[in-house]
């Protein structure tokens, strides 16, 4: 009877400490879960006189994160250096003239981050080789009519790098031998209901799952007419036009990601006409259905999509140029955004992007102000 009595008790005390344990450890979660991201602000430079895009790379190979954006003010393309959050600003272009819309990638496939501009005011597409951190410039084109946008991607599935542009009533591809030679493609020429302000955004990915790439662009019209098309690939690069998004205004930039996570992709965009944040929804066979994120955001000029808060979910990153604000997105799973606003000080704010910069696991943000004429990070704490 003792012996069994012992036993009851001694089964009773580890009954409540493994209760205690899992009530300890549940609350572990839910706190962990409650806690939203805070962000400390590094300012990278104070004088990049109306900064424009941004963008995170390891631009000299050496294992962290540098940053690359461009000055429509100063006419460069710059990157700064990392070297252990200290950063040091170098040259890419220094007389690109009104520089502001810039990309990146590997263009020539020898494994480092090249770098692609277009300059509005002179007519000129080009992208810089990387050559060991000396940037070789390479012009596409000195005559493309107001360009705005330009991107890399293996559009006709050769295995090297092309381009995409877009300008004044003109989108176009640019295929590559596989030696860097580009031959120009014109997807679109002349359409009268793009406005002489052209397309702002282009972007190529399979949006309709046949296997080949299809080109996604933004008007960057100021009027209503501004619209979201997608120039579908036959197979063969031959493009048809679908409308996806008419009287959207004001396009600046899109992503195309699984914001649904339901196995196609989705676009992002931002309308500073309109003043908001959407994304699209892929319905299948190029239908979208247009999904509101933020409804008077103040003239976004950037959207971008990541998962900031690492719940396996797509959060949207915004920098609104009127309300001088950057703001991040919540997604709770189900496409439902919360608003969190990192700063509405930020005078013009005008391109945001985000990566691990200080390679904590943690993703930061990277931003620029037009009108305060700065490029900042915010590390994740």
């Amino acid at each position: 009877m003792v012996l069994i009595k012992k036993s009851y008790k001694v089964s009773v005390i580890v009954i409540i400490a493994i209760s205690l344990i899992l009530v300890i450890t549940i609350s572990l979660i839910v706190l962990n879960l409650s806690q939203k991201p805070s962000f400390n602000q590094i300012i990278i430079d104070n004088n990049y006189q109306e900064a424009g895009r941004i963008f995170g790379a390891d631009v000299d190979n050496d294992g962290d994160i540098d940053v690359i954006s461009a000055s429509h003010g100063l006419n460069q393309i710059s990157w700064w250096e990392n070297t252990d959050m200290s950063f040091t600003k170098h040259f890419i272009a220094n007389s690109f003239i009104n520089a502001f819309f810039i990309n990146i990638g590997d263009v020539d496939k020898d494994g480092d981050i090249d770098v692609l501009g277009v300059s509005d005011s002179g007519d000129e597409l080009a992208w810089w080789e990387n050559n060991y951190t000396v940037f070789i410039k390479h012009t596409l084109a000195l005559s493309y009519e107001t360009p705005t946008g330009i991107n890399c991607f293996d559009v006709d599935l050769d295995n090297d790098i092309d381009i995409i542009s877009t300008g004044a009533q003109e989108v176009t591809w640019w295929e590559n031998n596989g030696n860097q030679t580009f031959t120009e493609h014109e997807i679109s020429l002349g359409y009268p209901e793009i406005s002489d302000e052209g397309h702002a955004s282009v972007f190529a990915a399979d949006l309709d799952n046949d296997n080949d790439v299809d080109i996604v662009t933004g008007s960057s019209s100021s009027v209503q007419i501004g619209e979201l098309c997608c120039w579908e690939n036959n197979g063969t690069e031959s493009f048809s036009k679908k409308q996806l998004s008419v009287n959207y205004g004001r396009i600046h930039e899109l992503y195309s990601v699984d914001v649904d996570k339901d196995g196609d992709l989705d676009i992002v965009s931002n309308s500073a006409t309109l003043d908001t944040v959407d994304w699209f929804e892929n319905l299948g066979n190029l239908t979208f259905a247009k999904h509101l994120i933020s409804s008077n955001f103040g003239g976004p000029n950037s959207a971008f999509p990541i998962d900031i808060d690492n719940d396996g979910d797509v959060d949207i990153i915004g920098a609104a140029l009127l309300a001088d604000k950057i703001s991040w997105f919540e997604n709770n799973g189900f496409q439902e955004f919360t608003e969190h606003i990192l700063t509405s000080s930020f005078n013009g704010a005008s391109s945001c992007s985000a990566i691990d910069l200080n390679g904590d696991s943690k993703i930061d943000i990277l931003t620029t102000a037009w009108d305060a004429s700065e490029v900042v990070a915010w590390i994740q704490s």
